[in-house]
C-alpha cells in the first residue's frame, strides 16, 4: 500500500551560517542578500551595520571599505570560503539523504498466528505493521531484527532465516529505505508495546488487516515460503 503518494514531490533544502572561530561571521540569508545585491546594494543599513561590526570584531577588518559598493579583501575571501563549505555542505548533505538507510524486520508466527505492532507514530500512525527497525551502525542486521523485536514486543527471538530484502524507492515515506525481512522465533520475554509501538499482539494470519509499508507483501511471501510450510 501507499499511503503517501506524492511523497516524492517534496523535498528539504538546507541552510547554514559561516562561523568564525566558533562565532557567527554570517548568517545564509545575509550571505545571500550580498551575493545577490553587492556590499551594501539594496541590503539593509541595519544588516550591514551588523555585518560590518562582526567582521572587524571576528577578522580584525572592516566588512566594506569606504567605496560604496565594495568589499574588503579580508572579507570578499570570507565569502568566497562561505560559497566553497557551503556548497560542499550541501553536496555532502544531499548525498547523505539519497543514500539509503537501512533496517530489518521480523516475522514472528506460532500457531496460525502473526505477530503485528501498532505504530505509534507517524508515517501509518495506528496502522499495523512487523516488528522492525532502522539499523545501528554496530550491529548486523540479525542483530537489530531481534534487538528491535525485544524493543518493540518485549519478545527475544533467534534469526530462523532471511526472507526476502524489500528495496522499492517509495516504500518508505521518510527517506530511501532497504528492509532485510527474517523470519524469527520467539524464545522467551514476556509479550509488551513498547518503543514506537502502541500494542503488540499475535493475530489471526487468514485475517489481518491492511498492513502499513508493504508488509503485506511480506506476508504473502512467507505464506508461499519454506518457513511457512515448516511452521504452518
Amino acid at each position: 500500500m501507499n499511503k503517501y503518494p506524492e511523497n516524492d514531490r517534496y523535498s528539504l533544502e538546507p541552510s547554514f551560517d559561516l562561523l568564525y572561530d566558533g562565532k557567527l561571521l554570517l548568517t545564509a540569508g545575509e550571505f545571500s542578500s550580498l551575493r545577490s545585491s553587492g556590499a551594501g546594494g539594496g541590503a539593509g543599513g541595519s544588516m550591514l551595520s551588523s555585518i560590518d561590526e562582526r567582521s572587524k570584531s571576528l577578522l580584525g577588518v572592516p566588512a566594506f571599505t569606504a567605496n560604496p559598493g565594495v568589499f574588503t579583501p579580508e572579507f570578499a575571501a570570507a565569502l568566497d570560503i562561505f560559497e566553497i563549505k557551503a556548497q560542499l555542505s550541501r553536496e555532502q548533505l544531499v548525498h547523505r539523504w539519497k543514500s539509503p538507510s537501512v533496517a530489518a524486520d521480523s516475522i514472528v508466527y506460532r500457531d496460525g498466528s502473526l505477530l503485528l505492532v501498532r505504530r505509534k507514530k507517524d508515517p501509518y500512525k495506528g496502522y499495523y505493521a512487523l516488528p522492525g527497525g532502522i539499523l545501528d551502525d554496530d550491529e548486523t542486521l540479525e542483530e537489530c531484527a531481534v534487538r528491535e523485536l525485544f524493543e518493540e514486543t518485549g519478545l527475544r527471538g533467534e534469526v530462523a532465516g532471511l526472507l526476502d530484502i524489500f528495496s522499492d524507492p517509495r516504500r518508505d515515506p521518510r527517506v530511501r529505505m532497504v528492509s532485510a525481512i527474517f523470519v524469527v522465533q520467539a524464545v522467551g520475554g514476556e509479550l509488551r508495546a513498547g518503543d514506537d509501538a502502541s500494542d503488540a499482539l499475535f493475530m489471526d494470519i487468514g485475517r489481518l488487516p491492511d498492513l502499513a509499508y508493504d508488509h503485506n507483501r511480506a506476508v504473502e511471501e512467507f505464506r508461499n515460503s519454506r518457513f511457512f510450510t515448516r511452521q504452518g
